[in-house]
């Protein structure tokens, strides 16, 4: 039923995998472009707190270059005035990628930047791993 896993960055996202509930869109971009050094993806879901709805949106890149992330907001800007909704960013909570964290202190100046708990501890644990401390960590 499902496709296999991709093995290169040009494989075709099915239709039935591109949407969630009620048909409502979960890839909203799909590109490969020069500016994009590749292949760039776009999730977006909704996540309800405090009986406020919030977009989550997910980007996925096929390179890690600071020219990428900085075409991330335009690419969501777009995106969101296309289904006429307004890009207001407050947070982008993200891995440890310096050049990320550059693209978006120079293009959403506002918005601030949070790391990831879980890859703050990946990279802990990580560090434990290539020091040889694996099984000391294990043991306490």
């Amino acid at each position: 039923m499902y496709p296999p896993l991709p093995t290169c960055q040009n494989f075709v996202i099915p239709d039935f995998i591109s949407k969630i509930i009620d048909s409502i869109p979960f890839l909203l971009f799909d590109q490969t472009r020069d500016e994009f050094g590749g292949r760039l993806l776009v999730f977006s879901l909704r996540t309800v707190k405090d009986s406020k709805t919030y977009p989550v949106l997910f980007a996925l890149t096929s390179n890690r270059k600071e020219a990428t992330y900085i075409a991330i907001p335009d690419v969501i800007r777009t995106e969101a005035q296309h289904h006429g909704v307004s890009f207001a960013s407050h947070m982008f909570i993200s891995d440890y990628e310096q050049a990320w964290t550059n693209a978006v202190q120079r293009k959403l100046i506002t918005t601030s930047i949070s790391e990831c708990w879980f890859h703050h501890v990946q990279a802990i644990y990580r560090w434990i791993q290539s020091n040889g401390l694996s099984k000391t960590y294990q043991e306490h």
